[in-house]
């Protein structure tokens, strides 16, 4: 990670953009340099130059070359230049940056696409090229082919949609890190067998390309960052013609990357789902658009000692479920979404006793988009039952709402759970847990979660009476003051408009299943994020007994 500080009046602005390991030193050692310059809002260039005159001569020669002002040839000797929210319109890479071996534009803007690319073929020893989040520029020239020292290519959050066959030819490159709708040119991987890094949609190509390039991602042997899109092959499947051979080649690929820390799919139904090997190393694992219909049996502790992070979608999640996600030794934060409630099953309901030693053990932060949690000390107050429900009737647990506050606070030590978990979001489902369970917010255990800091609780608003979603936000209140810490709540109502008008309204079962998740957008940790639509592959042929 790489922080760039600027100061104004005495406050300091922080730019951060991440960049590959590879390229640090390379960076680095180019900022002790005259040969670094950094230019920030377009009117402002620095420089290490030793005195202010030498540095303004040094800026004003750097921005007549930029907008082709001036064909200045001492600006051969720059070696790295870092831009960060200029309007670019006017900038040419002149090809007296003949030496040019970093070149980073972070967060900047071009209205109609930038010509500025026009000489990027001439920049033979560039190293490393950022266009993140750069606005207006839509494709990279053919002779980027020609940069044979490339060894990063990202283009995150920009509007590159589809590479240029010349990217084929950079036999260097270690990190090709596209948006999220970037799409590969054929062939991609063939030569592009030092990769570290890749982040990739590959819908735009035909079956047999899809093949090939999924069987070459078994033969990057060092590759440790791999993010791609499938999610065309959904609608493939929906028209009965699903490549499964593609999937098949994709599983046994991804069982051959040994090296694997971080992985990223947005994938179609897949019949090989529980037979898929991952990597050991592997410390992050997000799926997207796939709707499991039970967590695959590789989750567990023996099988991913490392993983950190887990983020799925899953229909049913049973007891076992449950406690092989919370054994894994090292997960520090877990997303466990439920489908559209059109794509759902049945109801579903998971409780897990856990012993004072058990689970969840390096839990920071926790997700549960559709579900709702609850924590209830068992008779012998040795241990609690932790339990989700996704709000579907026919799942409905007793528990919910059958242990009173006053139970729950006459534990002299109450058994502690998730230790570290420091914030926690659920959804509560107002009408199911009310009026058809007669249930209550007053008795989640929340008290049993001692480093619990802050939470999010989505009160789904959906066929409930005005006053049942309020006393549902009195009752999440007063359990937040009565958490030893204080808890720092935050509630937010969803499809509030599908609530009742008054309270004593009957709406019958009139309410829309489809926009009741209450999801909200995800920050980038350097997690890779397109959705496509949900599906459960049991609905669309896949096998239901893998997926």
């Amino acid at each position: 990670m790489i922080q760039a500080v600027r100061a104004e009046d005495g406050v300091g602005d922080i730019y951060v953009c991440q960049v590959h390991d590879m390229v640090l030193d390379l960076i680095r050692g180019l900022s002790y340099e005259e040969k670094f310059v950094t230019i920030s809002n377009d009117d402002e260039v620095t420089s290490p130059s030793g005195n202010k005159v030498r540095r303004l001569a040094h800026q004003n020669r750097v921005m007549k070359q930029l907008t082709q002002q001036e064909d200045d040839t001492g600006m051969a000797r720059v070696r790295s230049l870092v831009a960060s929210r200029c309007d670019i319109n006017s900038w040419v890479l002149h090809p007296s940056f003949k030496l040019l071996r970093v070149l980073a534009l972070e967060d900047c803007n071009c209205e109609k696409g930038w010509q500025g690319l026009k000489h990027l073929g001439d920049l033979l020893h560039l190293r490393y090229l950022g266009l993140h989040k750069v606005y207006g520029i839509y494709e990279l020239p053919e002779e980027i082919g020609k940069l044979k020292f490339l060894q990063t290519l990202d283009l995150g959050s920009s509007g590159i949609r589809v590479l240029p066959f010349g990217v084929c030819q950079l036999t260097q490159l270690v990190c090709l890190r596209g948006g999220s709708r970037t799409r590969a040119p054929d062939g991609l991987l063939k030569k592009l067998t030092s990769l570290e890094e890749l982040h990739i949609c590959i819908d735009n190509l035909n079956h047999e390309s899809k093949r090939q390039f999924v069987k070459a991602l078994g033969n990057l042997s060092e590759l440790r960052v791999l993010s791609i899109n499938l999610t065309e092959l959904i609608v493939l499947h929906i028209n009965g013609s699903l490549e499964g051979t593609v999937l098949s080649d994709l599983a046994q690929s991804l069982g051959n990357l040994h090296k694997l820390q971080h992985l990223s799919l947005d994938v179609a139904p897949w019949a090989e789902w529980d037979r898929v090997v991952l990597s050991q190393h592997l410390q992050s694992l997000i799926v997207k658009s796939l709707v499991l219909r039970r967590l695959p049996s590789w989750i567990s502790p023996a099988r991913l000692p490392s993983l950190c992070y887990l983020d799925l979608k899953v229909d049913n999640i049973d007891e076992a479920g449950l406690r092989a996600v919370g054994g894994l030794p090292q997960l520090r934060r877990f997303d466990l979404h439920r489908p559209r409630p059109y794509l759902s099953s049945s109801g579903s309901t998971a409780t897990v006793v856990i012993a004072g030693d058990g689970f969840f053990q390096k839990l920071r932060r926790c997700r549960f988009w559709g579900w709702m949690v609850q924590f209830v000390v068992n008779e012998d107050s040795a241990c609690v039952s932790f339990s989700l429900w996704n709000g579907k009737q026919q799942g409905a647990l007793a528990a919910f709402g059958s242990s009173t506050e006053d139970e729950s606070s006459n534990r002299s030590v109450p058994p502690t759970v998730m230790p570290n978990l420091q914030h926690l979001a659920f959804q509560v489902p107002v009408r199911a847990l009310y009026k058809d369970w007669n249930g209550s917010c007053r008795s989640l255990g929340l008290h049993y979660l001692p480093s619990l800091r802050g939470g999010t609780v989505y009160v789904d608003c959906v066929g409930a009476s005005p006053d049942d979603v309020e006393k549902a936000e009195a009752e999440l209140r007063h359990a937040a003051q009565l958490h030893p810490n204080s808890l720092k709540l935050d509630l937010h109502r969803c499809s509030e408009d599908e609530m009742m008008r008054h309270s004593t309204d009957q709406i019958g079962d009139q309410s829309k299943d489809g926009d009741d998740l209450c999801e909200e957008e995800e920050e980038e940790e350097g997690e890779v994020s397109s959705a496509g639509d949900e599906v459960i592959a049991t609905e669309l042929g896949a096998d239901p007994t893998s997926a």
